[in-house]
């Protein structure tokens, strides 16, 4: 197949070039147990405490179901959904299989709804864009959301030809699914629509008013289902006015538009940025990049949203972060690069394609070497009893801040050292054991899943994370800190354990506080001695 970067692709031509580019994005996720992706652990370990849950009185003690009537369910309907069939750890893989299948494929749809054909651009650019630095944060629920909201608009545009029963019925499976996906997907959705209706409105309103009074009507059927049922029933409705925080600073809008569009690799970020710029030049030389009518519509508004967006919205953190990846998808979608001279056609091409296979060779060796290193952690897991509960502490060299590795403009030294993080790390205990991990997140305004009022002290003891440790003595406060817990119970509980990583051995518990189960490089896994405690 000539690759030809404007040429009208084929059916088959499309189909044949969508598989390589995915099956280069998706090795790397195939090749290992767990990939190093920041949020996946707690996602995968969520959906097995839900797909077993019914049937474990053992998780039952710790964990209780909440509602679905939530704007960010959809890794924690379709996993547990998939993990009937198959392994959940097969099943959590093959999700992100899915998402990247979802979010390349919508690029191209929305393409060809928008220019009437479909060539090799929108594939190459939307396979360049699946690697950044939202899916590193293993932000699931809105890379869902952002797929089909791809698939979504596209539909939209091709269905708002046909009769308005067709639009309305099909707007509303559409606005339903982004809905339960994510809230901020649903909601980008809604304004692009919006947008592009009333300027459709507005070209016909002189002569067809009653006719484009019909149309925006129609437009906003779809969403008010969703509408509804978020403000009646969704537990996080009563959590709107809660935390909303933007930046103070000038910088950050800049940083992060630019820190989430990064691959995440330092070279291969290097390598981004100079392939892009040489295709600046050529396009600037020999070169067009059109958009489709329209269009720019579609990208001021997502912009506009981007520059509107809190940074921190209720319970949610990086929330303007999220935009710039589906601007980038849309101006995939949305334009045409073509070439006045066939060799600057076939140059862009060759780096492009060089760029992706690279990508995928570098990934896949780093997630190999990381998942090598995590698996020895998981390994120790097997050492825990059916119904235990599994606390995480964090060793800090002298010297170091405690909190480097958790802030996503400059994650620290520790991030590249520890992927991903022990507070994340610790929630694959569970798929070892029916065990309580109170570093779980397990919010019934963000997920529909909770902890049980016996167990929420601990929960709540270790909500932000791991502890940190930078001395013995705080290694002491903590234990004394879970005694204490334990001593103010009501009712028994079962024995805790505490996983310390980061230290290397360097810093353990005495041995009348505890006794070591596992150990490994940088890790080790002791069982605490619940004396009688002092105080609080």
């Amino acid at each position: 197949m000539r690759l030809d970067l404007d040429r009208a692709l084929s059916v088959r031509e499309a189909a044949l070039l969508f598989a390589v580019i995915l099956a280069g994005a998706i090795l790397p996720i195939l090749v290992v147990q767990v990939p190093p992706l920041h949020d996946y652990p707690e996602h995968i370990a969520r959906s097995t405490i839900l797909a077993q849950l019914a049937g474990s009185p053992t998780l039952q003690v710790f964990y209780e179901p909440g509602s679905l009537l939530i704007p960010n369910v959809g890794v924690d309907v379709l996993v547990p959904f998939l993990a009937r069939f198959m392994p959940i750890e097969v099943a959590g893989r093959l999700f992100l299989c899915l998402e990247l299948a979802l979010q390349l494929s919508g690029v191209a749809f929305l393409h060809a709804a928008l220019h009437r054909r479909l060539s090799a651009w929108p594939l190459l650019a939307g396979g360049l864009l699946l690697y950044n630095w939202i899916f590193l944060f293993c932000l699931l629920n809105y890379l869902l959301g952002l797929g089909l909201l791809l698939w979504g608009l596209g539909a939209w545009l091709l269905l708002r030809e046909r009769s308005l029963a067709q639009l309305v019925a099909g707007g509303s499976l559409i606005a339903l699914l982004l809905f339960f996906a994510h809230l901020v997907a649903f909601g980008l959705f809604a304004l692009l629509v919006a947008g592009w209706e009333l300027r459709a409105a507005w070209g016909r309103w002189r002569d067809e008013r009653r006719a484009a009074l019909m149309g925006l009507l129609a437009a906003g059927l779809p969403f008010a289902l969703p509408a509804l049922l978020f403000v009646s029933f969704s537990p996080i409705a009563q959590e709107l006015e809660r935390r909303i925080v933007y930046q103070p600073f000038w910088s950050w809008k800049p940083g992060i538009f630019v820190r989430a569009l990064a691959a995440g690799h330092p070279a291969f970020d290097v390598a981004y940025a100079v392939v892009a710029a040489i295709c600046l030049l050529l396009v600037l030389r020999s070169g067009r990049l059109s958009l489709a009518s329209g269009a720019w519509l579609l990208l001021a508004i997502s912009f506009g949203v981007f520059l509107a967006l809190p940074a921190t919205l209720m319970e949610a953190y990086y929330v303007d972060a999220r935009i710039p990846v589906a601007l980038g998808m849309l101006a995939a979608a949305a334009t045409r690069l073509r070439f006045d001279l066939p060799r600057w056609n076939a140059l862009v091409a060759l780096l492009l394609a060089a760029l992706l296979l690279a990508r995928t060779l570098v990934f896949t060796q780093d997630w190999v070497r990381h998942d090598a290193k995590l698996g020895a952690i998981v390994d120790s897991f097997v050492e825990l009893p059916d119904g235990s509960v599994l606390f995480l502490a964090e060793v800090f060299p002298t010297g170091e801040r405690p909190t480097s590795g958790l802030r996503m403009l400059d994650p620290g030294p520790r991030y590249a050292r520890w992927r991903p993080p022990l507070k994340h790390v610790g929630s694959l205990a569970v798929l070892e054991k029916p065990v309580f991990v109170p570093a779980t997140w397990a919010s019934p305004t963000q997920q529909p899943l909770s902890v049980t009022s016996a167990y929420r002290d601990l929960y709540d003891l270790q909500r932000r994370g791991p502890f940190e440790l930078v001395s013995p003595q705080a290694l002491s406060g903590v234990i004394q800190r879970i005694r204490a817990l334990y001593a103010r119970a009501a009712q028994a509980r079962p024995a805790p354990y505490l996983l310390l990583v980061g230290g290397g051995g360097a810093l353990k518990p005495r041995s009348d506080d505890a006794d070591v189960v596992a150990e490994g490089d940088g890790f080790v896994l002791v069982r605490l001695k619940m004396r009688p405690s002092s105080g609080g």
